[in-house]
């Protein structure tokens, strides 16, 4: 009566006959129920938890709490999922991709309102452009009618700040740019421009003896963070630290359209021992592509990005290299001003962050 086979349709249909005889069963009823039962044939300790743990993985079978729920279980209702492909972060315009889960499908609305069939039709598209939009909702039907349509999804965006200190004249002044646009208050006393923030109306002339200024930014109940911008003695005249870490936020990002491009640019990062951030990897050919893409607050070094440019093109042969950056980390200001040397490329100190 000992069976080494349990795994499989015959061990499972086995133990719905005998042993999980009800629809939604406590799970440690069933291995009593395989204890007590004279007829129920030997078998490995583990064998029902191996069961259990393969059917609810090809979901066959689903755990709530401790009970087991058998199929056949109603078709899943529709949904959208969403992955943010890239962020201009001087417009606040984000490209989505936006694929129908159960679906075939999406149906969009712009702001506030949850989308509905009556709304936008995304049509063959499966990449959207939120344009200043702060809220998109996403709402994915199956015209086959195999799938019950699900609730909307939305998307919120984020509102950043930039600044930069220039000089007009013999005056200093700061101009801080939302993204996308948004209402803007400033303090230039250290308080908190939630609370007591003055309206942003345009650049303004830094007042005698301000070290730093905070702003914010709030529309349709999103909020920016808190904004510094440190204001120095003469910001135009001050020095890279050549010992210190510094981090060069390049206006409009690092973009490497082709292999032409990218291999350099990757060389670089190797040979100044530098890390890239906000980072897409892509391998394009016609209409066919791969892609991989990072949160804006990971890091690789060039090794690293050379080893998955490699991965992808092992994938697509035949495409084109394409690789960009939100920023480049050094572990040095020396390293930074060796890279510029290389290069040639020409930076903004404004760019340059400590």
């Amino acid at each position: 009566k000992y069976t080494e086979d349990i795994g499989g349709d015959t061990f499972r249909k086995k133990v719905e006959a005998r042993l999980f005889i009800q629809q939604s069963m406590l799970w440690p009823e069933v291995h009593r129920r395989a204890a007590t039962q004279p007829g129920w044939q030997w078998h490995r300790a583990d064998a029902l938890d191996h069961l259990k743990q393969e059917c609810v993985h090809q979901d066959c079978w689903r755990e709530e709490g401790q009970y087991v729920n058998k199929g056949p279980f109603p078709k899943p209702k529709t949904t959208v999922r969403i992955q943010e492909l890239s962020r201009d972060d001087d417009t606040g315009n984000v490209k989505l991709r936006v694929l129908p889960v159960n679906g075939d499908r999406v149906y969009i609305e712009v702001g506030g309102a949850p989308a509905t069939p009556a709304s936008e039709d995304l049509g063959g598209r499966r990449t959207y452009e939120t344009g200043d939009a702060l809220h998109v909702s996403f709402l994915a039907v199956d015209s086959s009618g195999d799938h019950d349509t699900g609730d909307s999804v939305e998307w919120t965006n984020r509102i950043t700040l930039q600044s930069r200190e220039y000089t007009d004249g013999d005056e200093r002044r700061i101009e801080i740019r939302a993204a996308p646009p948004a209402p803007i208050r400033y303090t230039t006393d250290g308080s908190d421009p939630k609370l007591a923030g003055g309206a942003y109306d345009g650049p303004f002339v830094v007042p005698s003896g301000v070290r730093l200024v905070l702003a914010v930014a709030e529309k349709d109940k999103i909020a920016s963070e808190v904004h510094e911008r440190e204001v120095a003695d003469k910001p135009q005249d001050k020095p890279i630290d050549v010992t210190a870490p510094a981090v060069w936020r390049q206006a409009g990002g690092f973009s490497c359209p082709s292999a032409s491009d990218a291999y350099p640019f990757i060389n670089r990062l190797k040979k100044y021992a530098a890390a890239a951030g906000g980072l897409r990897l892509g391998v394009q050919s016609g209409s066919r592509w791969v892609e991989l893409n990072f949160s804006d607050d990971f890091e690789l070094p060039g090794d690293s990005i050379e080893a998955q440019v490699e991965h992808l093109r092992a994938l697509m042969p035949t495409g084109e290299v394409e690789v960009s950056a939100q920023y480049v980390r050094f572990v040095s200001g020396q390293s930074f001003l060796d890279w510029i040397a290389d290069s040639r490329e020409p930076y903004r100190r404004d760019e340059v962050e400590p």
